[in-house]
């Protein structure tokens, strides 16, 4: 028995539905994560290329200090080593802090909880 035309054009799109569900999802979400992986990278090489020009004595605005500083104490790789030296110059020279400072969480004791209205028969 031959299907009607519709049927088979809802076929066609539930096939193609499901490969996009199996095949091009799964690109995508490997294609997004080695996309941020790139980012990183390249952001890592311009601190790098910005640490070397700071510490070859080349003048390096405040702003880009600071954010090199900051990806390199952020990475974790041998690289977290330079940018020690860079916040402490950075700190020496009171251009500003380096290094987001993590708020301090302290332990509050808990509130005291109210008895909410009602009768108490001692059950």
């Amino acid at each position: 028995m031959q299907r009607p035309a519709s049927s088979d054009t809802l076929q066609a799109e539930r096939d193609r539905l499901h490969d996009h569900l199996i095949n091009a999802l799964p690109l995508a979400r490997r294609l997004n994560r080695t996309d941020h992986t790139l980012t990183e990278a390249q952001h890592l090489v311009a601190a790098l290329n910005t640490w070397h020009d700071w510490a070859t004595g080349h003048d390096i605005p405040p702003t880009n200090l600071i954010t090199t500083a900051r990806i390199l104490d952020k990475i974790d790789t041998h690289h977290t080593a330079l940018a020690e030296p860079l916040t402490e110059w950075i700190d020496r020279h009171h251009i500003a802090p380096a290094r987001t400072t993590r708020p301090q969480h302290h332990l509050q004791p808990p509130e005291p909880r109210l008895k909410p209205p009602g009768l108490d028969i001692g059950m």
